[in-house]
């Protein structure tokens, strides 16, 4: 992980990007016992710009298109020391980057700061933020070449640079981000010989699914499938082995075949750990999603997985609306729009079950809506009108979110604020509660 604001030295405020053309760079030198191939793979909180890798200065080709992350190459190393640039840059201005290197064969490569044993090993150089121009929003080749690409690969090969970043130590450890390390593994479908009667894993009472990574020879995952997206929270009933590890990670849709756990640069992935014997793991924080991944590790001992399963959670709605005719597709919609609004209704309206989970209020209006003629609810609604007003500022600025720990937009979204007074008189039609429109007339008026 390198975390670049609380870089000391980093410039602009902060550590943060404060232009969509601004970049920074890593610098380092990798120590390879052997020549091979390493994986590199970095990530930041949305999908970046562009990213760029020199290795020994030369440009590395790399894929972006339908990866769960942002950058993903191969790196070619030669035995000895190996120089490493990276271009890193992206949409979100907190700048944090989670970086990955995996070896060939479980060959040990190290990061130094400098050619040299006697540097700090786990450490790197970090410059910025530079701005590049571009030339197009997506492009990856800057129309001016930058001062510090200039300084690296124009220099005479071998030769000494000194370059202008500050020394920084990267955060390393296996698991370190669960739901990256899901994204980033290599997994082949198929039967293993470590999971046996992988169908009673959704089939309470039919008998336990078999796990064990020691027969398997590598971690053991199954992918299980809830028919459509909900909200609830995941359950593992089992008999363990002590230090056996269930890593889940969950999405709404499968990228490529497989979990897409760090979708939209968000970590959507837990982990428990086992003790010997009979035991239940439960989440305390709901999740949304349709599938589930769970990957078995250190199970060197059979492991009866009895069930994998959630526990449905929504507001506790009444389905009082109707709607049905003789078009097929149009009662499946009424049915979608009805399922998707219960799976958005907890403690507020929220714009999704997968995400933040937060109650926006220009979602809270069409989610409202549905809900008056789907449930006819009247109390959530009430709720969601009271707190918005209550997170009105003295200059009149209702929030975009509330409640929330900090505001995402504090400048507000300009139409969300006009659709409160709307949300408030749509609410007064179907309730005709106008004790709530009294008590927030001087919101309105503010």
């Amino acid at each position: 992980i390198l975390d670049v604001t609380g870089i000391e030295g980093f410039r602009n405020s902060g550590g943060r990007f404060t232009e969509d053309r601004e970049v920074a760079y890593l610098y380092a030198f990798l120590n390879s016992p052997v020549d091979q191939e390493v994986t590199f793979t970095a990530r930041g909180k949305m999908r970046p710009v562009f990213w760029v890798a020199w290795v020994n200065g030369q440009r590395i080709t790399h894929s972006m298109d339908g990866h769960p992350l942002n950058f993903s190459a191969k790196l070619p190393l030669k035995t000895g020391w190996n120089e490493v640039l990276f271009r890193l840059a992206r949409e979100h201005p907190r700048a944090k980057f989670e970086i990955s290197i995996i070896p060939e064969n479980d060959e040990t490569v190290q990061w130094y700061p400098e050619p040299s044993e006697d540097s700090k090993p786990g450490h790197v150089k970090v410059a910025g933020p530079y701005y590049v121009d571009i030339g197009s929003p997506r492009g990856g080749q800057p129309t001016v070449p930058n001062e510090i690409e200039e300084l690296i690969l124009k220099k005479s090969p071998g030769s000494r640079v000194d370059f202008p970043g500050t020394g920084v130590e990267l955060e390393f450890g296996s698991g370190k981000n669960i739901a990256l390390t899901i994204a980033i593994e290599e997994l082949i479908p198929g039967k293993t010989d470590g999971l046996a009667d992988a169908g009673k894993l959704m089939d309470p009472g039919s008998g336990p699914a078999i796990v064990n990574t020691r027969k398997a020879g590598s971690d053991v995952y199954v992918t299980l499938d809830f028919g459509k997206v909900l909200s609830g929270h995941p359950r593992i009933r089992l008999t363990g082995v002590e230090g056996g590890i269930v890593d889940i990670g969950y999405s709404e849709t499968l990228l490529d075949g497989r979990v897409d756990a760090v979708r939209g640069g968000l970590n959507m992935a837990d982990r428990y750990i086992m003790k010997d014997g009979p035991q239940e793991f439960e989440l305390f924080f709901y999740k949304g999603f349709r599938f589930l991944q769970a990957t078995f590790r250190n199970c060197d001992k059979p492991v009866e997985v009895e069930s994998i399963s959630v526990n449905f959670t929504s507001y506790p709605v009444e389905y009082r609306g109707a709607f049905e005719c003789s078009d097929p597709l149009l009662n499946k919609i009424w049915d979608l729009g009805r399922w998707t609004t219960q799976i958005c209704m907890h403690d507020g309206y929220e714009d999704t079950p997968w995400r933040e989970q937060g109650q926006w209020l220009g979602d809270a209006q069409v989610e409202l809506l549905v809900n008056y003629v789907a449930f006819g609810d009247i109390e959530l609604g009430s709720k969601g009108i009271r707190q918005f007003a209550q997170g009105q500022r003295e200059d009149g600025l209702i929030p975009a979110m509330y409640p929330a720990k900090e505001d995402p937009l504090p400048d507000g979204i300009a139409t969300f604020m006009a659709q409160w007074v709307s949300i408030l008189l749509d609410h007064y039609r179907y309730s005709a509660d106008l004790d709530l429109v009294e008590e927030l007339y001087p919101n309105m008026e503010k």
